[in-house]
C-alpha cells in the first residue's frame, strides 16, 4: 500500500508535518546568518574615511565647525545672547532663516536625534560678483556604507515634492533636487564617508575635486590653528584671510587697511561659548611675514576699547588695534622696518632727519631765544 501511494504521488501527511517546520527553521537560520554577516560586514569591514576638511575647497572664506550640530544649536538658540541678537534690525533676515531652522529642528527632534555626534562643517564662498554660497559637509561615519540610505535619499526628495535627477561627476554621483516653487536646485553627493550639499553646483563639484588634492586641510598654518581650537567651545570658526578681501567686496569698497591686514595673516581660529550673561569668543591667528606697520601694531601692546561707545549704530565694520604708548609703537615700527626691508628703513631715516632739521630750523627762526640744541642735541 505504501508503494502504491508513493508511485501515484499521494502525499504522506506525517512527513509533511515534519518537513514544513524544518523548512521554516532552515529559513530562519539562513536569515539570522545573513543578518549576522551584514552586521559583521558593517562593523568589521575597513572604513574608507577621509578627513572632513579635505573636502573644503581652497577658496573658502569662513568655515564653521560643530561636533554635535543639533545639540549645539539647541543650546545656542535658547541662550539670552541669541534673544538679544534677534532684536537687532540688521539681522532681521538672518533671524528669520534661523527661526525657520529652529522650527524644523523642533518638529523633527526625534529623527534628528539619531544623527548624534557627527562632525559638521559649513563653509562660505564668494560664488559670483554679487553673491555668496555655502557648502554643507556632514560626517555620516559608518552609515555612509549603507547603500539603502543613498538610494532612499532620492525617494525622500520625491515625496517632498522635488523633481530629482542625477549625474556622474568624477568618481561620485551628484543628486539634483529641483524645487518647483522656489526654482532652487539642491545639489547633494556622498563622498566617501561624508554627505555633501549645496545650492551651488560648483561647490559640490569642487568638494569632489578637492578630495584628490586637499589644500586647506594640508596647509601648515591651518593645521596649527586647528590644533589649538579643536574641541573647545560650542562652535569653531576658521577665517581664511587670503579670501577675505574678495568676499567683503560684496558689502564694501576696497579698503587698504583691510587688505594690509589680510596680506599679513593666514588663518584665524575662533571658538564660541555661550554663558547666561554673555557670548564669548576667543581666538588665535597665524600670521605671515607681516607688513612692518602691522608687525609694529601687534607688538606695541594693547589699548582699552572706547571707540565703540560713540560709533553710529549703522557702523558696518569696526577693527580696533591700539597701543598705550606712541613711543613704543614708533620704536617697534623702526625695528620691524629695519628687519623686513633695510633699504626702506634707511630711506625712512634719511627722510625723518630732513623733516626734523626743517622743523627745528623753523622753530629756531620763530623763537631765536630758544636753545634748540639743548632740547635736541643732534640738530644741525
Amino acid at each position: 500500500m505504501e508503494q502504491e501511494e508513493l508511485n501515484t504521488g499521494t502525499p504522506i501527511p506525517g512527513k509533511r508535518k515534519i518537513l514544513y517546520p524544518k523548512l521554516i527553521k532552515w529559513g530562519v537560520g539562513f536569515v539570522i546568518l545573513y543578518m549576522i554577516w551584514l552586521l559583521l560586514s558593517f562593523f568589521l569591514a575597513p572604513d574608507r574615511n577621509i578627513r572632513q576638511i579635505y573636502l573644503i575647497p581652497q577658496d573658502a572664506v569662513f568655515i564653521l565647525q560643530s561636533a554635535e550640530p543639533v545639540k549645539d544649536w539647541h543650546t545656542f538658540s535658547r541662550s539670552d545672547s541669541w534673544k538679544t541678537l534677534k532684536q537687532l534690525a540688521f539681522l532681521k533676515e538672518t533671524v528669520k532663516e534661523a527661526e525657520s531652522l529652529d522650527s524644523l529642528i523642533r518638529e523633527n527632534e526625534t529623527l534628528l536625534s539619531l544623527i548624534g555626534k557627527r562632525d559638521m562643517l559649513i563653509s562660505i564662498y564668494k560664488t559670483r560678483p554679487d553673491d555668496w554660497g555655502a557648502l554643507l559637509v556632514i560626517d555620516m561615519q559608518k552609515t555612509s556604507k549603507i547603500n539603502l540610505l543613498r538610494s532612499q535619499l532620492e525617494n525622500m526628495f520625491r515625496i517632498a515634492g522635488f523633481n530629482v535627477t542625477s549625474r556622474n561627476y568624477k568618481t561620485s554621483t551628484i543628486l539634483e533636487a529641483f524645487d518647483p516653487e522656489s526654482r532652487d536646485i539642491l545639489y547633494t553627493a556622498f563622498v566617501d564617508n561624508h554627505f555633501v550639499a549645496s545650492y551651488t553646483s560648483r561647490l559640490v563639484e569642487a568638494a569632489i575635486e578637492e578630495r584628490e588634492d586637499p589644500q586647506i586641510g594640508l596647509n601648515p598654518a591651518f593645521q596649527e590653528v586647528e590644533k589649538i581650537v579643536t574641541g573647545r567651545g560650542l562652535y569653531r570658526l576658521y577665517v581664511n584671510y587670503n579670501q577675505l578681501p574678495s568676499f567683503l567686496s560684496l558689502y564694501m569698497e576696497d579698503n587698504e587697511y583691510l587688505s594690509l591686514f589680510s596680506r599679513s595673516m593666514e588663518f584665524s581660529g575662533v571658538c564660541f561659548n555661550v554663558f547666561p550673561e554673555k557670548l564669548e569668543a576667543n581666538g588665535y591667528t597665524i600670521r605671515k611675514e607681516a607688513d612692518p606697520y602691522v608687525t609694529a601694531l601687534l607688538n606695541s601692546g594693547k589699548h582699552t576699547l572706547k571707540a565703540h561707545t560713540i560709533l553710529s549704530a549703522r557702523t558696518a565694520l569696526y577693527i580696533n588695534v591700539g597701543f598705550d604708548n606712541p613711543s613704543v609703537f614708533v620704536k617697534q615700527l623702526e625695528k620691524a622696518m629695519n628687519s623686513e626691508d633695510p633699504d626702506l628703513y634707511q630711506t625712512y631715516r634719511n627722510s625723518r632727519k630732513k623733516i626734523e632739521n626743517l622743523f627745528w630750523y623753523l622753530l629756531r627762526r620763530e623763537f631765536p631765544e630758544l636753545d634748540v640744541r639743548g632740547i635736541y642735541p643732534g640738530i644741525q
